[in-house]
C-alpha cells in the first residue's frame, strides 16, 4: 500500500511539474495566427534574417521561421527563444499599425511611430 501511494504521488507531481512547465513555455510565445505568422516571415525577410519558406510551410513556424527568429533575436540583443515572443514581435513590427496587427499593445509611456 505505501508503495502505491509513493508511485502515485512521484506520478503526480511529475505530471504537474511537466504541465506547469508546458504553461510556461507557452505564455512567453505569442500565439499568432497564419496571417500573422505570415506577416513575420516577410518581416524577418524583410530585415534580411530570410526565411526560406516552403509551400506547406507558408503561416506555420517552422525549424527555418525559429531559425531566423534565433539569428534576429541574437542580433537585436533579446533573449534568444526562437520563438516569436512579445519582445520580439515589438522590434520587428515597428510602425503602430503592424504592432496593432500583432496584438501588441505599446507600453505606458511608449513612442510608436
Amino acid at each position: 500500500m505505501k508503495c502505491r501511494n509513493l508511485i502515485l504521488t512521484i506520478v503526480v507531481s511529475t505530471v504537474l511539474l511537466i504541465s506547469s512547465q508546458v504553461f510556461a513555455a507557452g505564455q512567453q510565445a505569442q500565439q499568432l495566427n497564419v496571417e500573422q505568422v505570415t506577416e513575420m516571415q516577410r518581416l524577418l525577410n524583410e530585415h534580411g534574417y530570410k526565411v526560406e519558406i516552403k509551400d506547406n510551410a507558408i503561416g506555420i513556424v517552422d525549424e527555418n521561421t525559429m531559425k531566423a527568429i534565433s539569428k534576429f533575436q541574437k542580433a537585436k540583443g533579446l533573449a534568444v527563444t526562437g520563438q516569436p515572443n512579445q519582445d520580439t514581435l515589438k522590434a520587428l513590427a515597428t510602425s503602430s499599425d503592424q504592432q496593432e496587427f500583432f496584438g501588441l499593445a505599446p507600453e505606458l509611456g511608449e513612442k510608436v511611430k
